[in-house]
């Protein structure tokens, strides 16, 4: 049994190599890039700490942290395993495989492969991880201090007669180019183009272009009103749809800060009571934002996002009413705004 392990891994060792993706590093001192790593699987797999150890064994250094803000994050998923190829190993091994994905500080997904491994329980991927993991952490942090590769042992001598097929080690698909999808849900509030600070929520469907992300949603500030005197009072509604361009900035304390423009267009509406006469009525709005943001990852698919935009008008809604004594009241937005928002987000990976 202990030589069709050591089989196995001079096999996935060999693919490791073919494919490009260098033999395994073994780093010499502390890595300058900060890593965490999840898994989620069957009960028999190893534990995220166990392999952590191993894989440090491996590269001679200390690389992995429990700080959430790291720069790199690795997440190991361990698919339901099937039942091996008839004739390939005993009748009670399964085919388990398992799906690595790593992501920046931006949540953007930079590097994923596949292994797969046969065995009676989910450490028969014990060593593709490692090997494949130890791997990627290499290419990740170019900085570190990287030794020559170890030569690969020479295979046994294989007994005479007739040969059992060997196990079944199917190629990582190639990486496809990815597009992260950001949905965002906040709490909005607004100064100047209503009366007073006027609350809302907003909706926002973000995609990531690499340097920069395109966001696309809208907003609905649903009541502010203003005191006309005597009784009387203006209440206003709002609802905006908004385009806009982010340009990442940097990444503090593991956080990504982006610089964003755009614009948005909508409605502003009216009504008045307590007076002689005030019709309801709608107005064009239209303004060019600009401003900054700040995104926190909170886990690997979640993160907290706040922002702050100055907006200038370039349509003026102006609302007169009129009193009993004839006498006009008025309202009209500012010649500068500002937005702020506080919310959460999800990414979804194309």
């Amino acid at each position: 049994m202990r030589g069709q392990w050591e089989r196995l891994a001079h096999v996935l060792a060999k693919l490791a190599l073919a494919l490009g993706l260098v033999a395994v590093p073994s780093v010499h001192a502390q890595s300058s890039i900060d890593f965490t790593l999840t898994l989620e699987g069957d009960a028999s797999c190893s534990s995220a700490p166990a392999l952590q150890d191993a894989i440090e064994a491996r590269v001679g250094g200390l690389v992995f942290t429990d700080d959430p803000r790291a720069a790199r994050r690795i997440r190991v998923q361990v698919i339901e395993p099937v039942p091996s190829a008839p004739g390939s190993a005993p009748d009670s091994a399964l085919e388990w495989s398992a799906v690595i994905a790593m992501r920046d500080a931006r949540d953007r997904v930079v590097g994923e492969r596949r292994v797969s491994a046969v065995g009676a329980s989910c450490a028969a991927l014990d060593e593709a991880l490692i090997v494949v993991i130890t791997t990627m952490i290499g290419i990740a942090d170019p900085t570190a201090s990287v030794a020559p590769p170890a030569p690969l042992p020479e295979p046994e001598p294989k007994p005479e007669g007739k040969k059992p097929p060997a196990p079944a080690v199917p190629e990582p698909e190639a990486e496809p180019l990815r597009s992260d999808i950001h949905l965002a849900l906040v709490a909005r509030a607004e100064l100047g183009f209503l009366p007073g600070l006027a609350p809302g929520a907003a909706l926002a469907v973000g995609f990531d272009l690499g340097a920069a992300v395109l966001s696309i949603g809208g907003s609905f500030l649903p009541y502010a009103q203003e005191d006309l005197g005597t009784g009387a009072r203006a209440h206003f509604m709002s609802g905006t749809g908004e385009a806009s361009l982010c340009l990442e900035a940097g990444h503090p304390f593991g956080a990504s800060f982006d610089f964003c423009a755009g614009v948005e267009a909508g409605v502003i509406s009216a009504r008045t009571t307590g007076l002689y006469a005030g019709a309801a009525r709608v107005d064009p709005v239209v303004r060019a934002n600009i401003g900054a943001r700040l995104r926190a990852p909170l886990s690997p698919d979640l993160g907290l996002l706040v922002s702050l935009q100055a907006a200038a008008p370039l349509a003026f809604p102006r609302y007169f009413f009129i009193e009993a004594g004839g006498a006009r009241r008025y309202y009209h937005a500012v010649e500068l705004g500002i937005a702020t928002q506080i919310g959460i987000y999800w990414i979804f990976s194309s």
